[in-house]
């Protein structure tokens, strides 16, 4: 008897014996996600996936990441203006400005640099410098810094995607649909996927709210 894993739950089963089946039909979703290496290592270590182990997250693109999220946020806002704190990344480095930019029914009234907040490689540090006193403005500020130590050393969900991915690279996978997200991964490589899914269990306890999931079902051989 075979089994269909539907919502992390073993729910249908088949009458075919196991010589019938040819492999699974996979598709999965990945919701957003930050777990630290520690933990992922773990994990990998535990199910054995240790041959799948990422690189360690890389620093400098935590805080690309983490300043594009406040690219743009609405500060302040009055009868006839609006002020935005900006973020923008200058030519080369990892360094960015920060603007206060009024606006004003869409309309730029003013554009003004107040300071850089910087990643830097040889550190490893976040600093930055400002030249405003502006109580929002430090806020902020601040929250991308504290959000850079917490997040620094997570992986996220596009780190898990691309694993993912680099798994069922290496079982064969063949796409249902041509544009990706069903697979058929063969009998013989699919206990690889049953182990990715252990991982993705983990990730659930430790966030109930998190939505990742892998599902699969048998292809069954109906000729014989």
């Amino acid at each position: 008897m075979q089994r269909v894993r539907i919502g992390g739950s073993e729910a249908v089963f088949l009458e075919n014996d196991e010589k019938d089946v040819l492999g699974y039909a996979v598709w999965y979703t990945i919701s957003r996600t930050l777990v630290h290496k520690d933990d992922l290592h773990a994990w990998f270590d535990k199910h054995g996936l240790s041959r799948f182990k990422p690189a360690d997250p890389k620093h400098g693109d935590a805080f690309k990441r983490i300043c594009s999220e406040y690219k743009e946020k609405k500060i302040d806002e009055s009868a006839d203006s609006e002020t935005f704190l900006l973020l923008r990344p200058l030519e080369t480095g990892l360094t960015r400005k920060v603007v206060l930019e009024k606006r004003k029914e869409g309309k730029k009234l003013s554009y003004n640099v107040v300071g850089e907040i910087a990643y830097d490689e040889k550190s490893r540090n976040v600093n930055y410098s400002l030249r405003t006193a502006d109580p929002a403005v430090r806020d902020i500020v601040k929250e991308i810094l504290d959000r850079f130590e917490r997040e620094k050393d997570c992986y996220t969900d596009e780190h898990i995607r691309k694993i993912l991915h680099r798994i069922l690279d290496s079982c064969n996978r063949v796409k249902l649909k041509p544009s990706g997200g069903i697979y058929f991964v063969p009998l013989d490589d699919f206990y690889w996927i049953e182990r990715f899914s252990k991982v993705v269990e983990e990730i659930k306890k430790i966030d109930p709210g998190n939505r990742t999931e892998i599902w699969y079902a048998p292809i069954v051989n109906t000729l014989r």
